[in-house]
């Protein structure tokens, strides 16, 4: 039982780590500006954030002098600000999971450890005895 904690605590810490890929991973990719190709503002042209686009409801349409293609540009951001968030939410829910996983995993491993060492104390019954206790005074009897 005690390789079995120790098996458990390998994938605990595997899990960990892959649980901190997924939310850093799901991070960048919030705040990670897409670019899009193709556009009279020269390629890339690069797009507002992807939360801002889908949380604030940023409007992505062109500053400065209007483009004859702002309104494309715009709607072309939007979609690759939603289509990244959708990406990065998924990757941010598989983060979670991974992170239930590893808390199960853990704590699985550490209940197995802490029962292979108690099973080590109690290696036997517990014997009673009927002769005095040399600490009790004399006569005394339990």
């Amino acid at each position: 039982m005690h390789t079995m904690g120790r098996a458990s605590t390998r994938v605990g810490w595997t899990l960990l780590i892959l649980t901190a890929a997924l939310a850093l991973a799901s991070f960048v990719l919030m705040v990670d500006n897409p670019d899009i190709d193709n556009t009279s503002r020269g390629d890339p042209y690069t797009c507002l954030a992807p939360w801002d686009t889908v949380l604030n409801g940023a409007d992505n349409y062109p500053g400065g002098e209007p483009p004859p293609d702002g309104d494309q540009i715009a709607a072309r951001c939007q979609d690759a600000g939603e289509r990244r968030f959708v990406v990065a939410s998924g990757v941010g829910a598989a983060a979670v999971v991974a992170a239930l996983l590893t808390l199960l995993v853990l704590a699985t491993a550490s209940a197995d450890l802490g029962a292979g060492e108690h099973e080590r104390q109690d290696d036997g019954p517990d014997v009673v005895s009927d002769a005095e206790d040399p600490l009790d005074p004399p006569g005394h009897r339990p």
